[in-house]
């Protein structure tokens, strides 16, 4: 599937059923590496699994970001495609400023349910 956020068309899986869960994945991934988790996952949650801009078959960003740039597309992304309470699964150091930046912002306190960060 694809979504046009900010400009940038992203690559993202869909699948199964239930709250939503995000898994974010690491520098130089994409989608496949969490195919496994996918499979488990998706028994009791909606599953997105995205490529982020430069990675995957997702669009390449006008300019190289910085993580503060990472951090917007991530809220953008949640915010167009989740609308609700959301569980996110972030890979990575860059992820993980990524997820701790969206669980303490006082703006998206309510748009998230919590948030599990890992390091790999």
């Amino acid at each position: 599937m694809k979504v046009n956020i900010n400009g940038l068309n992203i690559h993202y899986e869909k699948s199964g059923q239930g709250k939503p869960l995000v898994l974010l994945h690491g520098w130089g991934c994409d989608t496949k590496i969490f195919k496994a988790l996918n499979a488990h996952f998706q028994q009791y949650f909606t599953v997105y699994r995205l490529d982020f801009p430069g990675f995957g078959t997702s669009d390449l960003p006008p300019i190289p970001w910085t993580n503060d740039d990472y951090v917007d597309f991530t809220k953008a992304f949640l915010e167009q495609l989740t609308k609700n309470q959301v569980s996110i699964i972030g890979m990575g150091q860059g992820k993980l400023r990524i997820v701790t930046h969206l669980d303490y912002t006082d703006a998206m306190h309510e748009h998230f349910l919590k948030v599990l960060k890992s390091i790999g």
